[in-house]
Parts: structure tokens; sequence; C-alpha cells
């Protein structure tokens, strides 16, 4: 066998291991030394109907796809690059998928050591490049010897890994020349793509006595996780306060409490009396709850699938516990009355209606915000920008007998990557999906608006250009007149629409809520990518924001 045939197999063997861990889409970036790794993949999609094997030209916007499909699916999704700098753009997804523990494959071809260090061409030190941002991470010796036993040790260790630690995963794998067999290889192993199986569910050793009135926050829940704090509050008649990101913020639910800012903000000493808190799934948004919960004086309960610590109070007592099981880990122990959820439920509502018409009464990102949670289709999935975004959507979102499900990147809460998550999303799903980003968002990611290119189903971005980082005028930072524009504010001037209309994408600029209701009804009726860029004045957002009466008086 030469050696380019032993690249082949073994290229073949290590797709076969990420195969056997449920691995299906493959992101290939451009270059030579992965060719052995993009030759196999390119011709398994031809044999494999679950094959799929997407390209690009950005390394990261790659990643952050692929990041996407792994939100969306549950299942490992790879990256695959050449040698050299194109491994280092894979580091802002692989730190947001390690903050929320998520197999994303990081696969890198490599030169053989012997050329690493001495001055040969696109040749740096790869393995330990992403540093503690790995689960798992292995650099693959050079194909010798029997590739299939090789194969089978790599894939024990994958499906290892991935059970006992979920989390990115960096493969290096060297490769020497030559790269090209002289003519096409067969397949000589089909690699089924088998999940790994989930741990063993074991039933809560022991339960956890809720003492007295009890209220649930929800963080960040997948939907399965969403009906389980579902049930338990039912169980355990207690109330929930719902982040965006927990599937539940927009459910119209008698149990299920919309405003979390509100209430934390203006209703500490009615939430201070409840004697049990228990709080569920991931990062929260907004900083009232945190505030909240950083000096509540009951017992504190956190709650999660796996043992990645969430609090930042230092307070709470940390439980794993599976999904499947939150409903049975809690009893009632003794009696508890219902008179403070019903005086929560009733400020609630006040607070609710009063702040109905308040999110109308100015065009600014909270008006907008507040028309499309209201306009977007149950069917469509929903991907929501950090910063100014996803505060505001949470603050305004309307209540829904339905409405869709929402994703975001909330690990490290950076501004990259946003458009390629969203775009991977959609990759996985086949839905329709509306995506809603800040001006400073869509400009760190222009090398995405190359997804929107291949969307066949209907994809509306949405960008809320109010001109620079306006989320600044809230901090502190705003008081630095001298400075505040140039260091922080940052204007630039630039047409988003202008941008996705030389990209050849479908574009269409709006300055009034009833032209965004309009264009963006519109975009949903269309198949393909559809760019609404919503022109908002600077000072719109910090007007409004210190026009609001967060409760009635």
């Amino acid at each position: 066998m030469t050696l380019a045939e032993q690249n082949y197999y073994w290229a073949e063997q290590i797709v076969c291991a990420l195969r056997g861990c449920g691995a299906q889409h493959f992101f290939i970036a451009p270059g030579s030394r992965s060719a052995p790794l993009t030759l196999v993949l390119l011709r398994l999609a031809e044999v494999l109907p679950d094959v799929y094997c997407h390209t690009g030209f950005d390394e990261r916007s790659l990643a952050f796809a692929a990041l996407g499909v792994v939100k969306a699916s549950g299942l490992p999704a790879v990256t695959v690059t050449s040698s050299g700098s194109a491994v280092a753009n894979l580091l802002p997804a692989m730190v947001e998928a390690q903050q929320l523990q998520l197999p994303l494959v990081a696969l890198t071809a490599d030169r053989p050591a012997y050329l690493i260090g001495v001055g040969a061409n696109q040749a740096i030190h790869q393995p330990g490049i992403f540093s503690h941002f790995v689960a798992f991470e292995c650099s693959l010796p050079l194909p010798d010897g029997p590739l299939a036993a090789a194969g089978l040790q790599l894939s024990r260790h994958l499906h290892g890994s991935m059970r006992q630690q979920p989390g990115p995963v960096h493969l290096n794998v060297p490769f020497a020349e030559p790269l090209y067999p002289d003519s096409r290889l067969p397949l000589r192993a089909v690699p089924v793509s088998t999940a790994p199986a989930p741990a063993k569910l074991v039933r809560p050793a022991n339960i956890i006595d809720v003492h007295g009135e009890c209220l649930i926050i929800a963080g960040s829940l997948n939907i399965a996780q969403a009906q389980q704090v579902l049930k338990l509050a039912e169980a355990l008649q207690a109330v929930v306060i719902a982040d965006i990101t927990s599937q539940l913020r927009q459910l119209q639910h008698p149990r299920v409490l919309a405003n979390s800012y509100e209430l934390c903000t203006t209703e500490q000493p009615l939430l201070n009396q409840f004697k049990t808190v228990l709080q569920f799934g991931g990062r929260l948004v907004n900083k009232p709850v945190n505030q909240f919960l950083a000096q509540y004086p009951g017992c504190y309960w956190l709650i999660n699938e796996h043992d990645q610590l969430l609090d930042p109070t230092g307070l709470a007592q940390c439980r794993r516990i599976p999904a499947a099981h939150w409903p049975l880990a809690f009893k009632q122990a003794g009696m508890a009355t219902t008179t403070l959820q019903q005086q929560l439920i009733a400020r609630s509502v006040d607070i609710a209606g009063h702040l109905a018409e308040q999110w109308q009464r100015q065009y600014s990102e909270y008006h907008c915000l507040h028309l499309l949670s209201g306009l977007i289709p149950a069917e469509h999935l929903l991907f929501l920008g950090n910063s100014l975004t996803i505060r505001l959507y949470e603050r305004t979102a309307e209540c829904r007998e339905r409405y869709p499900e929402v994703f975001s990147n909330r690990g490290a809460s950076g501004i990259d990557g946003l458009l390629a998550t969203a775009a991977g999303l959609q990759l996985a799903r086949g839905q329709p999906l509306t995506v809603i980003v800040g001006d400073l968002s869509a400009l760190h990611d222009l090398n995405s608006l190359y997804w929107l290119k291949q969307a066949g189903q209907t994809l509306v971005l949405i960008v809320l250009n109010n001109d620079g980082g306006q989320i600044f005028s809230m901090l502190p930072a705003r008081q630095q007149k001298d400075v505040f524009e140039q260091g922080f504010e940052q204007p630039h001037g630039i047409s988003l629409a202008a941008i996705a209309a030389a990209m050849g994408l479908t574009s269409e600029q709006v300055a009034a809520t009833e032209q965004l209701a309009e264009a963006y009804q519109k975009a949903c009726r269309r198949a393909g990518a559809t760019v609404i860029e919503v022109l908002l004045p600077r000072d719109a957002f910090i007007r409004h924001h210190r026009a609001l009466q967060c409760r009635p008086t």
C-alpha cells in the first residue's frame, strides 16, 4: 500500500470512529493537508444519505455553523481544517461549546512532527492549541500498521469521552506527503452513524424536601427539560420565573411568570418571603435575577444535568440530576400556603398590563422586539443575538399559546459567529428560521452571509441597526463623555442591507414598526433568505429606557 493510500484509509477509519459517535454533519474548510479527510467525506456523502458535507471558506464561520448543528440536533458535528492558522480560527466556537458542554469536534490536519519547529511552511504546534477548552483531545500518529485496529481504539476513546465528560473534542491528524492517491480508491468500510448510548438514569437516592412556599427559576433549557420543569411546578404547586432561553418565557400558563426583570427589580421583598428557590438549567440572561439570587436568604438549590458549576453567587446547593428525574427528586415537606404565589402572580399580571402599552410608546428597539414577538410563526426556529437583543426580547416578548423554539449563544455570550450558528440550526432541523441580531454582531460575522445564500427554507435575518454599541449607554461608560463615542459606542454608518444586496441576497431597509411588520410578514412567505435592516436612531433605546416605569403607580 502506498503512503497516499495509507493516508486515505486512515482518514476513513477516523471518520468511521466519528460516525460511530453520531456525527452526521461535516464542515470542510479548503486546504491540501486535510485532503485525505476531504476526499473520504465527499465520497461517503455520495453513497450515504446521512452524511452531510458543508463547505466554506472561513474556518471560524464553519465552526460556528457546526455548533448550530450540535445545538439543534444534540449530536456531534465536525469541522475539518488544514494545518496552521486555520486551526486557530476554530477557538471562539470551541470556547462557546466548552461553556455549554457541547460535542463540537475539531478535526485538524497537521504536518508530521519532524516538520514542526524547523521553518516548514504552514506548520505550527497544534496539539493543545485549544488549552482547557476541550473535554478530550488526541494527537493521532501517522498511519502505520493495522489501520482498522487503530481506528477501533480511537472509537473506544471517543465513546468513553463523550459519555463521561460532555464537551468539545480536538483530534489532530498529521499526514505526510503524498496526500492524493493516483486513482480513485474504493471505500473499504461503510461507517454507520450511531449516537452514543445515554448514561443510565439512576433514580435520585435522596429526595430533596421542599419546605414552605417554592419559587422555581428556569434558566437555559431545551423543550424536553422545560416540560419536566412544568411537571415539577404542578407537583409542588410552585410558580416559575422563566428566562427567555428556558422555552417557557412566552408560554401562556398560570404558573409561568414572564417578567423576570421587573419582578426581580421591584419585588425583591416579596420574592424573599419564599422559603425555597429551585433553579434549573443553564445561564440566566437577566442581571436582576442573578442579583436577587445573590441576596436571597432562603434555601437555594441549583439543579443541572451536568457537573458544570453555574453558581456565580456561591450560595446554591448544587445537585446533578437527569432532567427525566426532576419531577421525582423533590417532595413537599409540610403544608405550603398559596398566598405568596397569588400575590406574586397578581403583581406579575399588573406589571405585564402596565408595560404592554409602554413598549409601544416610542419607535425603538423595545417597540420593534415587542412587535416581532407576536409575529414570529410558531413553526420557526428563533435565534436571538447577544447584547441588547436578547435582553430586550426577554423583557418585551408577548405570551402566546404557541411560540417559536428559542436558541442563543449564551455560553461566553460573545457577538462572534451568531449568523453562522443560526444557519447551523436550520441545516440540522430543516425548519424556517428567524434571526434577530444587532448591527455590530452582523458586521462581526459578515462572512457568514455566505450561509444565508445557501438557505433553501425561509430564513429571515433582522438586523437592528442603531449605529454602534448602544448597550454601553446603560453603563458607566456613558459618563466618560470625552471618549464614549470613539471607545465604546463606535458608530460606523454602514448599511447592512446594502452589503447583503451586494452579496446577492434579498434585502430591505425599514424605519418604522409598520414597515417592519409588513417586510417581515412578506419575508416569511418566500423561500430562501431575506435580510431586513431596521434603522433606529442612536439614542432611541436610551430615551425609551429612561421613560419606562417598571411597576404601576
